[in-house]
């Protein structure tokens, strides 16, 4: 039996760095004994980030934003070439913090939780550090694409840096999002750095390694395709209290003392978090949607286009089908000192009698409005080979509403928790931008072509068939 004789190896390319997850990390084991999803561990018990999902979230990235032609292959393998690459599993520099949070699904019929759609997940909080280390062979007669290798690491190096990657589940929640910081890259040729390859190998890297540097920022980036359809950055208020709702509350020396539900932390920051925002823009884009559409949808099941942009799961498996979300956000975080947030005693109301219900009171402990700025981002990616611009004119309706206090978020809406005050937003569309703040006299000041705005809105109406009200 013959065998494929493998080529001379002619260099090897280094890249070290950190990798730091900027908003909780969820890559999961499967269903747990306790909660639904959890984090997976190594051999020490530690949270980590597995080289096979790394490298996935690099490759999807790039394949889907950039214009990668051969290289991503030569680089990555794929079917019968084999990679170039081996990436390290990230092991952690420091002592990732372990959290669990819920999830529900709302029937938007009833307005409260579905049966059985009840779910606990574990995390790794924000703030975590990673150790990074990729190696990539360059063999005999492979040289000529070596230059094209370190424009593809100057790219990653960058969407990295910039937060543009995430990696694990809910990421178009704002889940996953990862930095990179103190990237080094070194180049090594043989046969002439041969003993300083072995060396390395030994005892790592040390000074004598410096001169095999290599400066990634003097290679041209790869084309980056113009895949963002809509990018908005605005800032809100709270305009009484919020509560997006801890699932587990930690009990105190005295426990008659701690409160039912408090406001969601991380690392000592209050959360508006990325599955309570999506939930509420969905909800809300859903009931625009219907409305204006006048078409007979069931009360709790998703118009096709909807599932479309917002994404979609067989939950039933009728179909194992599934659709990726085009519409993104990010967590929000809240400086503790910029809010109020105190104790409220609730009681809980017989119907009937309309007397208090016997043991139903309960504590709860929200988070009230001060002089807090909350930074909300939301993005909408095109869709492939079809004119999607009526998303941009449903969201800009959702904003519309999330912006003057109509479109709550969070728990506890029926007594007034929840609503948001827009102050100033940075809206961007396909190259063209907009900004709207609100002024000393409590008008807004719009800079951009209004009447670009009112026909992505017009857009809309005419995809769900309201072609008289676009023309009013």
């Amino acid at each position: 039996m013959s065998s494929k004789k493998e080529k001379p190896t002619k260099g090897k390319i280094l890249l070290t760095g950190k990798i730091r997850n900027e908003s909780p990390l969820i890559i999961g084991t499967g269903k747990g004994d306790a909660v639904d999803t959890e984090v997976i561990l190594n051999e020490k018990g530690q949270p980590y980030i597995p080289a096979t999902s790394f490298t996935g979230a690099l490759k999807h990235h790039l394949e889907n934003e950039y214009e990668t032609a051969e290289i991503v292959t030569s680089v990555f393998g794929s079917g019968d070439l084999q990679s170039i690459m081996i990436v390290d599993d990230l092991y952690p520099l420091d002592a990732p913090v372990v959290t669990t949070r819920d999830g529900i699904k709302i029937n938007r019929l009833t307005g409260i939780v579905e049966d059985k759609k009840k779910y606990d997940y574990e995390l790794v909080e924000k703030g975590s550090e990673f150790n990074l280390r990729i190696e990539l062979t360059i063999r005999d007669g492979e040289e000529d694409i070596e230059s094209s290798v370190f424009s593809l690491l100057a790219t990653v190096v960058d969407e990295l840096e910039s937060g543009a990657i995430s990696i694990g589940a809910m990421g178009s929640k704002g889940f996953g999002k990862i930095t990179i910081s103190e990237v080094k890259a070194y180049r090594f040729v043989f046969p002439e750095d041969g003993r300083k390859w072995l060396k390395y190998l030994a005892n790592g890297l040390t000074e004598d390694s410096n001169h095999l540097s290599v400066n990634l920022k003097k290679y041209p980036k790869l084309e980056k395709r113009n895949n963002l359809l809509l990018d908005i950055d605005a800032v809100f208020e709270i305009k009484n209290s919020l509560m997006i709702g801890s699932s587990i509350v930690e009990s105190g020396e005295d426990e008659d003392k701690d409160p039912d539900k408090t406001a969601l932390t991380s690392r000592e920051q209050f959360v508006l978090s990325g599955t309570a925002l999506k939930g509420a823009i969905r909800d809300r884009a859903v009931r625009i949607h219907n409305t204006l559409s006048g078409k007979n949808v069931s009360a709790n099941e998703d118009p096709e286009d909807i599932k479309e942009l917002f994404g979609w799961v067989d939950e039933e498996g009728k179909d194992s089908y599934k659709s990726k979300s085009r519409v993104r956000v990010t967590e929000s975080y809240i400086n503790k000192n910029t809010v109020h947030h105190e104790r409220q005693p609730r009681i809980k109301i017989d119907r009937f009698t309309g007397g208090v219900i016997g043991g139903a009171l309960f504590e709860t402990e929200p988070i009230w409005h001060k002089e807090e700025k909350i930074k909300v981002k939301i993005q909408v990616k095109k869709q492939k080979d079809r004119d999607s611009f009526w998303g941009v004119g449903l969201m800009l309706l959702v904003l519309k509403d999330l912006w003057n206090a109509d479109l709550p978020v969070g728990g506890e809406k029926s007594i007034g928790r929840g609503l948001l005050v827009g102050r100033r937003a940075r809206i961007r569309v396909d190259g063209r931008e907009f900004e709207i703040e609100e002024n000393e006299k409590g008008t807004l000041d719009i800079k951009g072509d209004r009447d670009i705005m009112e026909k992505y809105v017009s857009k809309f109406l005419e995809h769900v068939g309201r072609q008289k009200h676009a023309q009013n």
